[in-house]
């Protein structure tokens, strides 16, 4: 499997690390987070960190082990995404599930507080208004799971946005496989591919930078931007 993990900084400086796995053991995560938190030195204080991934116990107990003090954030996504596929299983009507859903997901809905009295105040008006359709599946998973990897994490880091998901991860997951023609590949072959990938990521930013290609910069990063025109004159 192909991990792509984010580390993001108190500035909002996100930086990302490809991990090559066979298994999803807690042992092989740990080895790996470890690593990573030796190469980061320890100058670096872990309540500056934020780790964002899906519900992957292993991942999230070997995130902790090796950054204990750091925050770790859920992908929105997949908490919808599995939220649906629950309800879905209880029966609950699509009109219903669909309410349920917005209440919790949309633009003005729980995950969306920014107080906590905002949250209090939308968490039980949802516990009221669909105590029968979402049951403890509701009431002890999915609305404590907002709280604490959503909510509380976004209170205390306000540069984390309320809606987070790890798309950069399914994306470089989806361009591995196309590149591959969606067919099992030798490591050989495999790390020749990332490598073209990296490469090519590389020259966006550095287009990015200049003001050109598909991608620009986020805001934080924008007094970086040189014009190519005014850097072709500094020649």
């Amino acid at each position: 499997g192909i991990r792509d993990v984010e580390r993001s900084r108190g500035l909002g400086d996100v930086y990302k690390r490809q991990f090559l796995h066979w298994d999803g053991l807690y042992s092989t995560y740990c080895e790996f987070f470890c690593k990573i938190r030796s190469a980061l030195g320890f100058h670096i204080p872990e309540e500056k960190i934020v780790f964002g991934s899906d519900e992957e116990q292993a991942m999230i107990n070997a995130i902790k082990t090796a950054f204990p003090k750091a925050q770790h954030i859920l992908c929105t996504r997949h908490l919808k995404e599995n939220a649906q596929r629950n309800l879905s299983s209880q029966n609950v009507p699509e009109k219903s599930r669909s309410r349920v859903i917005s209440a919790i997901f949309g633009s003005t809905g729980l995950i969306y507080s920014y107080s906590r009295v905002e949250y209090v105040e939308r968490e039980l008006e949802i516990k009221q208004e669909f105590a029968e359709f979402g049951g403890k599946y509701l009431e002890e998973k999915l609305l404590p799971t907002i709280r604490e990897k959503i909510f509380l994490p976004r209170l205390e880091n306000r540069i984390i946005p309320p809606d987070w998901k790890n798309n950069n991860c399914e994306s470089m997951n989806h361009k591995i496989k196309l590149l591959g023609n969606w067919k099992v590949s030798k490591l050989p072959e495999l790390i020749e591919r990332l490598k073209e990938i990296h490469e090519s990521q590389l020259l966006e930013i550095r287009a990015a930078l200049h003001g050109r290609g598909n991608l620009e910069l986020s805001q934080r990063a924008k007094h970086l931007q040189v014009f190519n025109a005014y850097w072709l004159s500094l020649d």
